[in-house]
């Protein structure tokens, strides 16, 4: 395995588990399927997540399934240790996010000066750029532009 897919591996999750546990802090009563829609992922994706994090006592969940109703909907509650787990996360996750900013800025600087220098190099490639007409430009005769 190399270690820019271990990365990108760690980046993802980091994100999908900050991302679930920040839901869930805010309002904890939410079905996997709400779940999924608001993170842009499967219901599969989601279910794993919980699992784990319910695993790992991160959350507590208690079924809030009305019995008039279909379907169940569960409260994932944080955890003392959910909460902990959430504000290291929180930390790697703005470490990532920072990370990320400044690779972008400097991409962008790099580009702007690629610009601002280019600007006094690029040459005409072809006649109609310099304003010359066809027979100005030397075509022999037959030439399509002559």
């Amino acid at each position: 395995m190399s270690t820019q897919g271990t990365s990108l591996r760690f980046e993802r999750n980091t994100s999908a588990y900050f991302r679930v546990l920040r839901l869930l802090e805010v309002n904890p009563v939410r079905t996997q399927r709400e779940l999924a829609e608001e993170l842009g992922v499967s219901v599969g994706t989601v279910n794993k997540l919980l699992k784990t994090l319910v695993d790992n006592r991160h959350l507590q969940p208690v079924d809030t399934t009305n019995p008039e109703r279909m379907g169940k909907k569960c409260a994932y509650p944080l955890t003392p240790a959910g909460i902990q787990h959430r504000l290291a996360l929180t930390r790697d996750y703005l470490e990532l996010k920072t990370k990320e900013y400044e690779a972008l800025h400097a991409e962008l600087a790099s580009l702007h000066a690629e610009l601002r220098e280019g600007d006094g190099r690029v040459q005409p490639t072809s006649p109609h750029q310099t304003g010359t007409h066809c027979l100005e430009a030397g075509h022999p005769a037959g030439h399509p532009l002559a």
